[in-house]
């Protein structure tokens, strides 16, 4: 993906309380399954790496099955459960592996929209507009404010950081408001529409993605 597009996209990304750099990984890495399923299926290099690192893990797994294709799935399963079942049959099966090829993908998709991100910062119309109107999930947060390595970046990221702080405070306050108002004594005083959704967001923003 071209930088300049990408950095379209981070900004397209910037609503409500979902992270702007999950919502462009995931698009992305649709985009790489579709790729699989619908193009290199039987591709016989694919098929070996496939093999090699043990089928997908469960949750990149998922994502293939929700795209859905009956064939690709029949093909790709069809011959890693063949070399279970050879494996299992041993005195010794081989242990599995860990990841899969979209967890290799998705790492290395996330390290460019995280550097792209970091650079989009330096615009102020981006951070605006963060402030405005983006938040990013606390992986995400840790990775681009808290990492060490980008002490070279720390006068445009001390900026983000203060941003995000604020506005984890706030949701804070929007989760607490919630909490007292289900108490009979409050129940009488409406819930803000940030108040009815703070549940649901902070379940995806404080969610570990490894």
């Amino acid at each position: 993906m071209h930088t300049t597009a990408l950095q379209q996209e981070l900004m397209d990304a910037l609503h409500g309380h979902t992270c702007p750099l999950c919502a462009v990984i995931e698009r992305s890495l649709k985009t790489q399954i579709g790729h699989i399923l619908y193009e290199s299926v039987n591709d016989g290099i694919l098929r070996s790496r496939y093999i090699e690192k043990d089928g997908f893990c469960h949750r990149h797994g998922k994502l293939m099955r929700a795209v859905g294709d009956p064939l690709a799935h029949a093909i790709l399963y069809g011959h890693l459960l063949k070399m279970r079942l050879s494996s299992w049959q041993k005195p010794r099966p081989k242990p599995l592996k860990q990841g899969c090829l979209l967890c290799v993908r998705e790492t290395e998709i996330e390290t460019h929209v995280i550097s792209a991100f970091t650079h989009c910062l330096k615009a102020d119309d981006f951070l605006t507009a963060y402030r405005n109107n983006g938040l990013v999930c606390q992986d995400h947060f840790h990775q681009i404010a808290l990492n060490p390595a980008r002490r070279a970046h720390a006068e445009v990221l001390e900026g983000f950081k203060r941003v995000t702080l604020d506005k984890y405070a706030q949701l804070l306050h929007h989760l607490e408001e919630l909490a007292r108002k289900h108490d009979y004594r409050y129940a009488d005083e409406p819930r803000t529409q940030a108040e009815r959704v703070a549940w649901q967001e902070i379940v995806d923003l404080l969610g570990k993605k490894r």
